[in-house]
């Protein structure tokens, strides 16, 4: 692949770059498309007619896309004319006054305290208040003017320096008049007239053609010497000059005009324009001059006459041709052009290359290969050449450029898709379709480059080619790394956490070796920063370096404890000098030195959009670059930040309903900041919409508007719309403010716009309703208690009698009362004698319960003494536990350890039933074991299991009619150490054994010892286990998976036990019966205990 555009380098001669950043548009020839900079904004006329608010609306209006001139009020409003009207801009809504059809408007003029002054085709005039408070446009007629007019040219140009104090201009004579009680004058009848201009605050400059330049001295033009050279129709604008004079044009040159000397200045600059026309200029605050042409957009010049800055249609400006400028007060230039108009604001300090996101998607790197930068995007790779102040894509690169370097005189780039290189011809070439992640060199000159596949080599061959050279071993399931030299050391990240040194072999190829991990799980692919003779990476958890032996990572303070490691993310980071830029916690930050350390600000940040930000990168100019998802910024560091306060916000319009009842602030003569009065409505007219605005122009679309209507609301509402107008409706009565605030990026308040009103209440809720409502109350009080006087004496009588009556009922229910109590005395003695009896024997009950209760604890004891406790089993089993937890007192389970013949027996046993009758069982079962085992010395499990089985049903019955469902479940097992086998026979009992983390059950005969099944005889299967070490062997009762609890009420059942033991076998033994038992008692909840329990760990 060859660059089309031939990257030529010759004798590396570089332009100038423009004097300053502002010039800086990123022209793309290709995929990556030109849009407005963010520091010029433009203003469509055609867009403009759909936003006005309460605006003399005509067939004419906004028909012509010219515009003239323009200017800021002292309201902080901006005024703009083109042929027809006026435009008026408050920073969110657009006005429009027309003039009546008396042909085009082709003069204006305005002074500090509101007054506006239109001329056109066939006269002239001025905007005045009608009595519905609308500006409407007042002609001056014969009457006005005090002498005949046959006939008013075309008004050629105007000019007001104070109230009341106009001049016009026509085609062959001057009206003027200077103060409100003066008439109207007129010179230079039939004289030939071109444009004059003001000199000065109060100086004018008059153009007579054939003649030269005249001022007015207050009744007369009196010509200017040496000015010869404007006879004829060719004054395009004069500006008084800082150090003393004027500076004018003739269209074709600039001149200064001071002690009565015309000199040419900044003629190189004039010659630049080639026969351009100069049409306006203004100066800056900056001390620069503005100047705008007539075909070649807006230059600004130094005080030397260089060109510092220009703008034209392909930077973003409506149009080349520009009639117009002025400066507001927030620094933004203005520019009337033939198409609309554009705003500039020239103290931006990201003069970008602009991207469009739809079609390009976010920048992921930025670098530098002879004086050019190379941008690498979603869409591929782009070069800006500063030297023509343009820009191109490379052809048939790849998207996702990720990283790059300049080695040589030759430049390696790449991404998802591939490595690329172009040598000093500009011939680009695919070297590999690896992917890419980072790219460096080593000391032995070849390229080393990390990405998805791990780390690779590429090397120049003997034939000048560069191809894949050597492969890092260990690293295909890596990731992508992130590279940095160090100390001749090449150090690597990957995106696991891990850091690396690459270092080379005997043979010459590479080795890596881990120096560092972090472990935390949040810091992935850590970034590697070079700072001086440091290393820093920066993560998800904040920045880290080398601890003192490059050992491991330590966090790193130097940027302040909020972004050392363990806190907020920082993910890009470069040191400029003594200070950092660095993108953390979702901010841009400049960190410069303090006496504490580094001061941290995020001012620079809030001039940009506010997206995630991928590179910083400084170029050889000292440059900023910042590439992310808003495309590449760049800055000069030295670049002064301009912040403007918000300016006084403002209510423009009010309407109640459909009716325009409140015009704001819009002629300073006829309005005041605020109303007057407050205004009052009738309870009916309860619908309001306010529109407001803040005629602030630095970053507008960053302002926050907060507004409340107090008497409705509490607090500030965030406003969110782009209507800039809030509704409220179904007002109730009583008295409102609306207030409304605006908040720029800086979090500074503007100062407050209000309107004040009273809803008045409905006739019922008037003072004389209130009147009447007394009246009628005080007349319904006295008619009630008239009533009620009369009612309570009928009453009364009736009462008495009723009293009497009732009386007599008292005395005989009394009577009736004394005798039931004698009868009630009686019956009381006799339950007295019951209840001395009842308690006698209450006493014999307690007694007796007392007694049984200890003989149940002896029989506890007894039974403790018989059967194997925890201490009985570890003799045997240091690592091992008994869990028993009986119903009541005494119960039915058992376990029982004793050794024969060198072997150790287990017997764990549940006997039907429990409390007394399962004691009782226990003994009968354990008496039975004593003679099988210590006396017959029986200690194979099946065979004891056998005889265990006839002795229980001879104990117990002796023929089927006799025969009893009572027995027992029975574990038993033997352990035979000498040869590591345990064997195991189990009636309705199972054996739970854990080896390497699995559990295994070994289940038991599924019927029961001592039951009687008939003639058909038991047969007890044993089963043999080879013991491992760390096995784990569980024998348990029924009683705890058979235990109802949980939240559904349900058994725990073998699947909830089986839970436990694989939840707790890791733990130590004496630990194991603890949790088993809360497991259990958790399981249980409120439930009652249904069983005994007994369960048996033995670790082996």
């Amino acid at each position: 692949m060859v660059f089309s555009d031939r990257y030529k380098r010759g004798s590396q001669v570089f332009v100038a770059f423009c004097r300053s950043l502002l010039v800086l548009v990123f022209v793309m020839s290709s995929a990556l498309s030109v849009g407005q900079t963010r520091y010029i904004r433009n203003h469509d006329p055609n867009q403009l007619i759909t936003r006005f608010i309460g605006a003399q609306k005509g067939p004419r209006m906004g028909v012509s896309p010219i515009f003239f001139s323009g200017w800021q009020g002292e309201d902080g409003l901006l005024y703009f004319n083109n042929a027809y009207g006026l435009y008026i801009f408050d920073g969110q809504h657009w006005d429009y006054i027309q003039l009546p059809d008396r042909g085009q408007v082709t003069a204006m003029a305005h002074n500090e305290s509101g007054q506006v002054w239109m001329g056109s085709d066939s006269g002239f005039g001025q905007l005045l208040l009608n009595e519905s408070g609308r500006e409407t446009y007042q002609e001056i007629v014969d009457e006005d003017l005090g002498f005949p007019v046959p006939q008013i040219s075309r008004v050629v140009d105007a000019y007001s320096p104070g109230i009341d104090t106009v001049f016009f201009v026509t085609s062959n004579q001057m009206f003027f008049k200077l103060g409100t009680d003066a008439e109207w004058r007129t010179l230079g009848r039939n004289t030939s007239f071109g444009k004059f201009r003001v000199m000065g605050k109060d100086s004018l400059f008059v153009q007579q053609r054939g003649l030269g330049l005249f001022y007015f001295n207050g009744s007369s033009l009196q010509q200017y010497d040496n000015t010869d050279i404007f006879r004829g129709d060719d004054l395009k604008f004069t500006l008084p000059h800082p150090d003393g004079g004027w500076i004018l044009s003739d269209g074709l040159n600039l001149y200064r005009y001071q002690n009565k000397v015309l000199t040419q200045i900044f003629s190189e600059f004039s010659k630049s324009l080639k026969g351009g026309t100069i049409n306006t200029a203004t100066w800056l605050e900056n001390g620069y001059l503005a100047i705008g042409t007539a075909s070649q957009g807006v230059y600004m010049l130094d005080a030397a006459g260089s060109t510092v800055l220009s703008f034209d249609r392909d930077q973003g400006l409506t149009d080349n041709g520009v009639l117009g400028l002025f400066v507001d007060r927030d620094e933004q230039l203005w520019v009337s052009t033939f198409n609309g108009i554009s705003q500039i604001d020239y103290t931006f300090p990201f003069p970008e290359v602009y991207n469009n996101l739809d079609a390009n998607g976010p920048v992921y790197h930025i670098n530098e290969h002879q004086g050019d930068i190379f941008i690498g995007s979603q869409s591929g790779l782009y070069m800006y050449m500063p030297e023509t102040n343009r820009s191109t894509q490379v052809p048939g690169v790849a998207g996702n450029i990720r990283a790059s370097i300049s080695f040589r005189d030759e430049y390696f780039f790449g991404g998802n898709f591939g490595l690329y290189r172009m040598n000093d011809q500009g011939q680009v070439a695919l070297i590999t379709n690896k992917s890419v992640r980072d790219i460096d060199t080593t000391r032995t000159g070849d390229v080393v480059i990390s990405g998805d596949d791990g780390l690779f080599t590429i090397g120049k061959e003997r034939d000048n080619a560069w191809r894949l050279k050597d492969t890092v071993g260990g690293l295909a399931d890596v990731g992508f790394y992130y590279l940095e030299f160090q100390d001749s050391l090449l150090f690597a990240s990957s995106r696991s956490g891990q850091i690396f040194v690459i270092t080379p072999n005997i043979a010459g190829q590479l080795d890596l070796v881990t120096v560092a991990t972090l472990d935390s799980t949040s810091i992935r692919s850590p970034k590697i920063f070079k700072d001086g003779n440091a290393l820093l990476f920066g993560s998800g958890d904040g920045l880290y370096a080398f601890n003192e032996d490059r050992t491991g990572l330590v966090a790193d303070g130097r940027l302040g404890e909020n972004f050392a490691g363990g806190n907020s993310d920082v993910f890009r980071l470069l040191r400029t000098g003594d200070s950092y830029w660095f993108y953390g916690d979702r901010k841009l930050y400049h960190a410069t030195p303090n006496d504490s350390g580094f001061a941290l600000s995020d001012r620079l940040f809030k001039y940009l959009p506010g997206g995630t930000i991928y590179s910083i990168f400084q170029d050889s100019k000292g440059r900023l670059w910042l590439g992310g998802v808003d495309g590449v910024s760049a800055y000069e560091p030295t670049f002064p930040l301009a912040i403007s306060h918000p300016s006084q916000s403002m209510v423009r319009r009010v309407f109640q309903g459909d009716s325009l009842i409140y015009f704001g602030r819009t002629n300073p003569r006829h309005y005041s900041e605020s109303q007057e009065a407050e205004a009052v409505f009738l309870p009916e007219q309860n619908e309001f919409t306010f529109y407001f605005a803040n005629p602030s122009f630095r970053g507008t679309e960053r302002l926050s508007f907060l507004y409340k209507l107090e008497g409705w609301e509490q607090d500030f509402v965030p406003f969110e719309g782009t209507d800039f107008k809030v509704t409220y409706k179904n007002l109730s009565f009583g008295r409102y403010t609306f207030r409304v605030y605006t908040e720029n990026q800086f979090r500074q308040a503007s100062g407050y716009g209000t309107y004040s009103f009273v809803i008045s209440p409905p006739w019922y809720w008037q003072s004389w309703a209130f009147t009447a409502y007394g009246v009628l109350l005080l007349g319904f009080i006295v008619s009630l208690v008239l009533g009620n006087t009369k009612r309570l004496r009928n009453a009364k009588s009736k009462l008495e009698a009723l009293v009497n009556i009732r009386t007599e009922e008292l005395d005989r229910q009394k009577s009736q009362v004394e005798d039931q109590k004698t009868e009630i005395e009686h019956k009381n003695h006799k339950i007295e004698d019951q209840l001395r009896v009842l308690e006698q024997k209450n006493k014999q009950i307690q007694n007796y319960n007392a007694e049984l209760l200890d003989s149940l604890r002896y029989a506890k004891r007894l039974q403790d003494s018989i059967f194997s406790s925890d201490q009985d089993l570890q003799r045997y089993f240091p690592e091992s536990f008994v869990y028993a937890q009986p119903k009541e007192i005494v119960g039915g389970d058992f376990c029982w350890v004793t050794r024969q013949d060198g072997q150790v027996i287990l017997v764990l046993a549940d006997c039907t039933g429990h409390g007394v009758p399962g004691a009782f069982m226990s003994i009968v079962g354990y008496n039975i074991l004593q003679q099988i085992i210590i006396q017959e010395k029986v200690t194979s499990p099946g065979a004891i299991m056998a005889r265990l089985d006839r002795a229980m049903r001879d104990a117990v019955a002796h023929s089927e009619s006799t025969a009893m469902k009572d027995g027992m479940d029975v574990s038993i097992c033997t352990f035979d150490a000498e040869n590591k086998t345990l064997r195991f026979a189990g009636a309705f009992h199972s054996l739970f054994l854990v080896r390497e983390r699995e559990l295994r059950e070994i289940k038991g005969n599924r019927y029961t010892v001592g039951v009687y099944f008939g003639a058909t005889e038991k047969h007890f299967e044993e089963h043999k286990i080879a013991v491992e070490p760390e096995d784990i062997v569980y024998l348990m009762s029924d009683g705890i998976q058979d235990q109802f609890g949980g939240p559904y009420d349900n058994k725990l059942m073998k699947k909830g036990l089986r839970a436990i033991l694989m939840e707790i076998h890791e733990e130590a033994l004496d630990e194991q019966r603890d949790l088993l038992a809360s497991r259990v008692n958790q399981w249980m909840g409120g439930h009652e205990q249904i069983d005994d329990i007994l369960a048996m760990g033995i670790k082996f």
